[in-house]
């Protein structure tokens, strides 16, 4: 199924409760056949921001919107990707952070480039390639990176061919344990990884 990335700029005083709250709406709320499902997301938190990227199989952009606006989840836009991830699942080396790399390729370069360099090099040092999204409309490639700081991120990204425009660290990376929201709002759980 198609996969689409929502870009999410929310209130930095959002409490904890709410945001919890649209989580769980956005996850599923309602037993509605079909619908979009929710897969991923990645929070990023600083004084005076607070934005996700989310990430949601459907059918089309107009249904994942549809379904958005149906749980009140306010959005920004809603954009097709295509997701490439590592198969090897290696953690991620202690004192690392999550960062969110977006970069914009010129004509000249394409992500399968990117991807082929990431795969044959996965890692250098405490640096790691986690997932790639890119969005063929815009020519822009996002990817999530662990790397012990942003320095080592950029130059690892630099290394792939990964253009770095825009860098930051992922304050929260979903799904996590949401049983006792479940348990106690009555929503219905997710139904598993991608």
């Amino acid at each position: 199924m198609p996969l689409f990335a929502i870009h999410r700029k929310l209130d930095p005083k959002t409490s904890q409760d709410e945001r919890e709250l649209m989580v769980a709406r956005s996850i599923g709320f309602v037993e509605t056949p079909l619908r979009p499902i929710w897969r991923r997301s990645f929070a990023i938190q600083t004084e005076d921001r607070f934005e996700t990227w989310c990430l949601y199989e459907g059918r089309t952009a107009e249904e994942v919107v549809w379904w958005n606006n149906e749980c009140s989840v306010p959005f920004d836009e809603v954009r097709p990707v295509t997701q490439w991830r590592r198969e090897d699942g290696v953690a991620p080396s202690a004192g690392t952070t999550m960062h969110w790399v977006r970069g914009q390729l010129d004509s000249g370069h394409e992500p399968s480039q990117i991807v082929r360099a990431l795969q044959s090099r996965p890692e250098a040092g405490d640096a790691r390639w986690i997932r790639l999204f890119w969005d063929d409309d815009r020519r822009e490639a996002y990817a999530a990176l662990t790397a012990p700081d942003a320095d080592a991120a950029m130059r690892f990204a630099a290394s792939a061919g990964l253009p770095c425009d825009h860098l930051d660290v992922v304050d929260q990376i979903l799904p996590t344990d949401f049983a006792p929201l479940y348990e106690n709002l009555g929503f219905i759980p997710y139904g598993g990884d991608d």
